[in-house]
């Protein structure tokens, strides 16, 4: 009978500390301090870089007036995202069309990539395509561009380590280092935050357990002097 009277005590301590923790706001009781989860934000980063002056790549003078009477060219570029991560492939895909009455001959179209930026391939409709690693540039050979003609080309980039969250890549490509196209940018999102403060059981359910700890072997022992 003490005993019984002794456990059954026992275990309404356990049960009104457990209500008492189970009502009491976090951080009420020393040694617990709740960690706020961490708001995802973008990372500052440097200003963006100025898109530089991209040079004009040897080849074939650019038309003149002489050899392409009634020509009118225009570039257009467009990206498959605006938003990446350090990683992700992307593709620029550059429009060049001639809406004049005139064919454009000896034409050639250039992209310098920025650094944050990995040459992986090129495709063109029309002419062939060159790299240069030490300044990151594409060029498509793409000759004479008819009258009504429109060529599509496209290159296939990855986003290197040098670029970090927050940072924007912005792009421009140049039709026989005269015409310049619209300008196309990517924001770089970083990864997200882990959550802080997570635990793989509640506060309720680890409490419990530390409680039941302290309690079983004390019950273990009455038990075994009475017996004994």
């Amino acid at each position: 009978m003490r005993l019984k009277s002794l456990a059954l005590s026992l275990i309404a301590v356990l049960l009104a500390t457990l209500l008492l923790f189970n009502n009491a706001p976090r951080g009420a009781f020393a040694g617990f301090t709740e960690t706020p989860t961490p708001t995802l934000t973008a990372t500052p980063g440097p200003s963006p870089t100025p898109t530089p002056t991209l040079p004009v790549t040897p080849g074939p003078s650019p038309t003149s007036p002489a050899d392409s009477v009634g020509a009118r060219l225009e570039l257009l570029k467009a990206t498959s995202t605006t938003q990446v991560q350090v990683g992700n492939l992307i593709s620029y895909t550059l429009t060049l069309r001639n809406t004049g009455s005139g064919e454009a001959v000896n034409q050639w179209v250039t992209d310098q990539l920025p650094s944050t930026l990995t040459f992986v391939d090129a495709f063109s409709t029309q002419g062939g395509f060159t790299f240069d690693a030490a300044t990151n540039t594409v060029t498509f050979n793409v000759g004479t561009v008819a009258a009504g003609q429109t060529i599509t080309m496209v290159i296939q980039a990855r986003v290197n380590s040098q670029a970090k969250g927050g940072d924007t890549i912005r792009n421009v490509g140049v039709v026989s280092g005269v015409l310049i196209s619209n300008e196309v940018s990517l924001l770089i999102v970083p990864e997200r935050l882990p959550d802080a403060g997570t635990a793989p059981f509640s506060f309720e359910l680890t409490l419990m357990l530390a409680l039941l700890a302290l309690v079983l072997p004390s019950l273990l022992v009455l038990a075994l002097r009475r017996r004994a």
